[in-house]
């Protein structure tokens, strides 16, 4: 119709004017399918593509959540590293630092009291040689982990670090086949309380959460060489790091552990008490406390199994280093 010309009167040319009529209404039912056709395809292509996608997620988005996960985890325990290797223990603990506020706080806001028991950590801590306890052989840590399973395992929902131990699982006969004692236990645990209290998490006055998983406990889990390992860290850290422990919780356990929990809270001082909570195979508890995220599988969570941390990593390469011929780090200043 392009010979007609629109300067013509469509007056005098009706026949011209039905045909252009009938013409249009043609093209806008054709092009209206078309569109159509074209939306549907591209629907359908819509379709296809997020099945596409739903099944490749499918199979690479845990590979790929678990390279993410690693990387992070070796930047943490890089910089424990780092920081064990800057670490100037003199710097926090010397006769003019102030008073821990949880010493205070474990003296009922005694001042008086707070600073004596302060002023006796201090001697302890150098009687004992804590201060380069980061720097000590550690010869029996492999054997100490084997035979008495306990990790460092992430932080809670506000940065607290979480330590779990597997009580249950104390191998105390394996454990003293070769003449392991109970001082070289404790300094195992000395030396993993201040890999806590300096590399972990350098605030002073921090505190963590334990969970104790009593799962295949008996009586005899508490006796002897493992009654007076207890009994003995109990002491220290009522003493030397008090109110440290914000909340523990005492997982997996039995109908019948109400029997064993005097014995196993008898050493523990009344503050430590208040704050434990006895669970069984419910551990939605935990959940209002840790983030799924860095809850280990076996627990309901997410992140890495347990001994597979960033701080499980740091603290082992650490023992490695201290252990080797040859020991690298910055030695802090005198």
């Amino acid at each position: 119709m392009s010979h007609l010309s629109p300067l013509v009167p469509l007056l005098f040319y009706p026949a011209a004017v039905f045909a252009i009529a009938c013409g249009c209404i043609f093209w806008i039912n054709y092009s209206s399918k078309k569109l159509k056709r074209q939306q549907a395809a591209a629907e359908s292509l819509e379709v296809l593509k997020s099945l596409t996608v739903s099944e490749t997620s499918i199979e690479i988005e845990p590979l790929v959540r678990e390279e993410i996960e690693c990387s992070e985890i070796d930047t943490i325990c890089e910089n424990y590293i780092n920081r064990w290797e800057n670490f100037n223990p003199l710097a926090l603990y010397n006769e003019s630092s102030p008073v821990p506020d949880h010493f205070l706080i474990a003296s009922n806001g005694n001042a008086a009291d707070a600073a004596l028991k302060w002023t006796k950590a201090l001697e302890w801590r150098k009687n004992n040689d804590i201060n380069q306890i980061l720097r000590e052989k550690q010869p029996h840590f492999d054997a100490i982990k084997s035979f008495s399973p306990h990790f460092w395992h992430g932080k809670d929902k506000f940065g607290r670090p979480v330590y779990y131990d597997l009580l249950g699982k104390i191998n105390t006969k394996e454990g003293t086949k070769d003449g392991m004692t109970v001082d070289q236990y404790i300094r195992h645990c000395l030396f993993c309380s201040e890999f806590l209290w300096n590399i972990i998490d350098a605030d002073i006055d921090q505190q963590m959460i334990a969970i104790m998983d009593v799962k295949g406990i008996g009586f005899q889990s508490l006796t002897g060489f493992a009654l007076d390992v207890f009994k003995s860290q109990s002491e220290i850290n009522s003493s030397y790091y008090p109110n440290r422990c914000f909340k523990a919780f005492i997982v997996n356990a039995p109908s019948w552990f109400s029997l064993l929990y005097p014995i196993l809270t008898r050493a523990l001082d009344s503050k430590t008490k208040e704050r434990m909570t006895v669970l069984s195979t419910d551990f939605s508890e935990l959940y209002n406390y840790i983030d799924k995220t860095q809850i280990p599988p076996q627990y309901g969570g997410s992140s890495v199994e347990l001994g597979h941390s960033a701080e499980e990593k740091a603290i082992k390469e650490i023992v490695k280093r201290n252990n080797s011929s040859v020991q690298v780090f910055h030695a802090p200043p005198q």
